[in-house]
């Protein structure tokens, strides 16, 4: 698996003709040919060839080369040219990590060569394919192309794409922990290539392989020989990738083997090697392993340390998966130190994470079928095209009709029963997770809300508004704890259906939502009271995260019977900007959630615009609107919005008082208008860097 990008390249380069070109590519500059004689057919060929030959060392200068090639080739209707130089775009878009633009490139060439009935030159293209597909974790399809492939390579006796299908099948099967089947492709992979010097790469990509499924496996004396192996001839020809990883395989076998020392030692090398590459994703998987080797040690600080550095390279980078990780160890350490309110908020922070892996694995198994119905209908397509002249039978035309309904009818049965079964896996993981940490929980929340009310009690003897905030602070936690306490008392009747058990988990989740949300609260309000909140400026698209909003808060005024009105600055498109995200989203979160709570009827309008270096933005509704003589204290700590309303409504009443401190944080100011039974509108400015649109 830590090999697979390796793998990739190497294979790449593998499939394609190696070939020497004309094209000369000296002192950095480019030497085109078509400044020097004319547009033929071998000058085409000329800068494929050479496109090839630097696209490992110089992916820009060989995808200059081969657009110049796919330029000429359309003008010559030179079509084999035009294939090849498609193929080698789709290489170094790949490289460059444009995986959509890498696809398009691919299909092409595929249309091309097989107009051409060029065999040999589809099975290196779908090769390619697979590649891309296993990049983007589309692992069926993956599957799929290198079958392809593989039949073509078989029937052609091509041992090179034999070794490359085995390897990408193997592939495939050790991402989905089926080892003795991985390991059958990459033994056959051993014997085909063992004692052949030609062959030494694909040998010990497999040796690579082999080695990383026998420490999965605890088989860890035969992966170290493996290991040392491979390590031996990567140095020997200077291949800093497979260095990196194989030291990296190594730390792993160590932490697991509990050999600290050589661990450490081992996921220095690989980051070395790693540095040398920019590869920050190998980077951040050794911080990570670093820092759960000194938690495995209980040296904490030292764990916390290495695992916040890590964090800060993992969420530079998107990589969610390790963000997630880390975020849990972080919890435990903080739960060790009976730091209980950080570690809930980091634990709360992972939880966010999984679920949005789990939501992008969603919309990648969604991608995938989509990918492969388009995929099936443009094969259909080029099929009805060759076949055009010969199909006069309307009859045919209708049984092809037939079977593309029966393929959307399929497809819509697979998505389905696909989702059915990612729900059902869902609430049994957080069935899993609620009984594993109820105990923690009960104990978490007793201690803090002994806490509140014996400062409940202790505010009493102060003043009357602060009596009734902690009374209402109590109502707010003790409701949903409430909730989870009994919900989970009736879950232990076995005699629970399995419908009545999802709804008590939903009521469950929805009440712990409500419950952090109410403490997350105080935390923050405690932060901004003591002058302990931090700024943490960073750039981000502003017209994103306000869409982002609209989308999230429609639904909630929709059952309500209002209208979400968005006005944005129509100056603009992208906002990127320079200041705090996640107090800008609280910002705007709290004066649209206290529109829509306040508003029976009418409309809810938010909208913005930038003006000389400042952001302005505001909510306007048509709620119950505030009393003059409270429209100076609603920002004031203590204070809810709704008192003195006829209705009640949930709410700790810090909402607009965290927004304040917020906003004053940033250097900015809000100000509001309110008529009785008519409205308000909030109006926040506050100054920011615009930097581009």
């Amino acid at each position: 698996m830590r090999h697979k990008s390796l793998f990739c390249i190497v294979f790449l380069w593998a499939f394609l003709y190696s070939t020497k070109g004309d094209c000369q590519v000296s002192s950095g500059k480019l030497d085109t040919p078509s400044l020097r004689r004319p547009i033929t057919i071998s000058l085409i060929d000329s800068l494929n060839k050479t496109a090839f030959s630097i696209f490992r060392t110089d992916p820009n200068k060989a995808k200059k080369l081969a657009l110049a090639a796919l330029q000429y080739s359309k003008q010559l209707n030179y079509p084999t040219g035009e294939g090849k130089a498609s193929n080698y775009l789709g290489i170094t878009e790949h490289i460059a990590g444009e995986y959509d633009s890498a696809a398009a490139y691919y299909k092409h060439a595929i249309e091309v060569f097989q107009t051409l009935r060029d065999t040999q030159y589809l099975g290196k293209i779908y090769n390619n394919m697979a590649y891309l597909y296993t990049d983007q974790e589309y692992m069926n399809l993956a599957l799929e192309y290198n079958l392809k492939s593989f039949a073509i390579a078989e029937a052609l006796k091509d041992t090179a794409s034999i070794l490359d299908s085995y390897n990408n099948i193997g592939l495939f099967y050790e991402s989905i922990e089926k080892y003795d089947k991985a390991l059958e492709y990459f033994n056959k992979m051993v014997e085909l290539t063992e004692s052949k010097k030609e062959l030494a790469e694909s040998y010990y990509s497999a040796l690579a392989n082999i080695a990383l499924i026998d420490i999965f496996q605890n088989n860890f004396k035969n992966a170290s020989a493996l290991l040392k192996d491979v390590l031996t001839y990567s140095r020997s020809v200077q291949d800093n990738y497979s260095i990196a990883q194989t030291y990296n395989s190594l730390g792993l076998m160590y932490l697991k083997t509990n050999h600290a020392d050589s661990a450490l030692i081992a996921f220095a090398e690989s980051d070395r090697y790693a540095a040398i590459l920019e590869d920050k994703k190998t980077m951040a998987g050794n911080g990570q392993k670093v820092g759960e080797l000194y938690f495995q040690q209980k040296q904490y600080e030292k764990a916390r340390d290495q695992f916040e550095k890590t964090f800060v390279l993992a969420h530079e980078n998107s990589f969610l998966k390790i963000e997630m990780e880390i975020s849990f160890y972080l919890s435990k350490i903080d739960s060790v130190n009976r730091d209980f309110f950080p570690a809930l908020q980091k634990y709360q922070t992972g939880v966010t994470l999984r679920d949005s892996l789990n939501s992008i694995s969603l919309k990648k198994q969604i991608a995938e079928m989509s990918i492969k119905y388009e995929s099936i209908k443009k094969d259909q397509e080029i099929s009805m095209l060759k076949k055009n002249k010969e199909i006069q039978d309307l009859g045919m035309k209708k049984q092809v009709t037939q079977k593309k309904l029966l393929l959307i009818i399929l497809l819509i049965v697979i998505g389905f029963f696909s989702l059915a079964f990612y729900s059902r896996r869902q609430i049994a993981i957080k069935n899993a997770i609620l009984l594993k940490h109820e105990e923690q929980l009960e104990e978490m929340v007793a201690e803090r809300t002994a806490e509140l009310l014996a400062a409940k009690e202790k505010a009493e003897e102060s003043d009357r508004l602060k009596s009734a905030f902690l009374a209402n602070m109590s109502h707010e936690i003790r409701t949903p704890l409430n909730g989870i306490m009994g919900f989970m008392d009736l879950l232990e009747d076995k005699n629970v259906s399995k419908e009545d058990q999802e709804s008590y988990f939903e009521i469950i989740r929805k009440s712990s939502d409500r419950l952090l949300y109410t403490i997350n609260n105080i935390i923050d309000f405690s932060k901004i009271e003591s002058r302990q909140m931090k700024v943490h400026f960073s750039e981000f698209d502003f017209s994103e995260r306000a869409i982002f909003l609209v989308d999230f808060f429609t639904p909630e005024a929709i059952r309500k019977g209002l209208q979400f009105e968005f006005r944005k600055d129509q100056q603009i498109g992208s906002a990127i900007i320079w200041s705090d995200k996640d107090k800008l989203d609280a910002i705007m979160t709290n004066l649209i959630k206290n529109a829509i709570k306040y508003t029976n009827q009418g409309f809810i309008e938010f909208g913005y615009h930038f003006e000389e270096g400042q952001l302005i933005l505001y909510v306007k509704d048509t709620g119950y609107g505030i009393p003059p003589e409270r429209l100076q204290s609603i920002f004031d700590r203590f204070t809810q919005l709704h008192g003195g309303l006829k209705e009640s409504f949930e709410g700790s009443g810090l909402g607009l008082a965290i927004s304040k401190g917020y906003i004053d944080l940033l250097g900015g100011t809000i100000t509001v208008e309110s008529e009785v039974d008519k409205g308000s509108i909030f109006r926040v400015n506050v100054p920011v860097s615009l930097k581009n649109s």
